[in-house]
């Protein structure tokens, strides 16, 4: 899967991709754009052109097995999920957040007072799903 971080105003990023256990690339990219939408998200990397397709469509029932943050034109920062159906709620920007396979290691690392790309790091030497480049994005700039 992979870690995705947000504190601050940041959100940071690995560059791991990964097939039931196997490193596919350590150099994947996580952000992806679709009108005017920035996607990260972690799970199902095959279902990701879809999912960003019906992410706002709240009418749809189609499952998808992916998730993790979106931030649309105006800068607004939102969770966003597949399972069951598309789901996505807005995340005050004080709050910390993380989504992917080290996502609990990254919210322990902000906790302690890690920035988003410090928890990245730490997600890194406990999780084998995540590894590679840490990218970082700044929401709303």
């Amino acid at each position: 899967m992979t870690t995705i971080a947000y504190k601050d105003g940041v959100i940071a990023y690995d560059s791991r991709e990964t097939s039931d256990g196997t490193i596919m690339s350590d150099e994947a990219e996580k952000r992806l754009e679709h009108e005017g939408v920035s996607f990260f998200l972690s799970g199902n990397r095959g279902e990701y052109i879809e999912y960003m397709k019906v992410w706002a469509d709240r009418a749809c029932t189609e499952e998808f097995q992916c998730g993790g943050f979106a931030v649309d034109a105006e800068g607004v920062l939102w969770r966003c999920g597949g399972d069951p159906t598309p789901w996505r709620h807005h995340i005050d920007p004080k709050q910390v957040s993380a989504s992917g396979s080290g996502s609990d290691h990254a919210l322990t690392a902000m906790d302690m007072g890690a920035t988003a790309e410090e928890a990245v790091q730490w997600a890194i030497k406990r999780d084998n799903c995540t590894g590679g480049i840490i990218r970082t994005f700044q929401v709303g700039g």
